[in-house]
């Protein structure tokens, strides 16, 4: 991805953001999300 945005070689990419609008089907059905138990561990 560098050699098409920076081809002299002197920097590399951080970021790269698509900019726009999604498409009209673009959105599915929410992922189902874990426990806040599942994840957090209280040391």
């Amino acid at each position: 991805m560098e050699r098409e945005f920076l081809p002299d070689g002197r920097h590399r990419v951080l970021l790269l953001m698509n900019i726009g609008r999604p498409a009209p089907d673009a959105w599915r059905e929410r992922l189902p999300r874990l426990d806040y138990a599942e994840v957090v561990r209280t040391l």
